[in-house]
């Protein structure tokens, strides 16, 4: 994600805070989520989780 996005994330949760990676991007930390897109009277909705690479 863009700089502008973990911005706005880091604005609106005090939980989790998104930092610049090594290279210099930002990325979702590991965990569960839900993605929720509406058009209209139409609404989506899909989880998702992010996985820590075993490494």
């Amino acid at each position: 994600m863009n700089k502008n996005a973990a911005d706005n994330w880091n604005k609106k949760d005090k939980n989790i805070k998104l930092k610049v990676a090594d290279n210099q991007k930002f990325y979702l930390p590991f965990g569960k989520y839900k993605v929720t897109i509406s058009k209209d009277k139409v609404t989506e909705s899909k989880s998702f989780e992010i996985l820590n690479p075993k490494k």
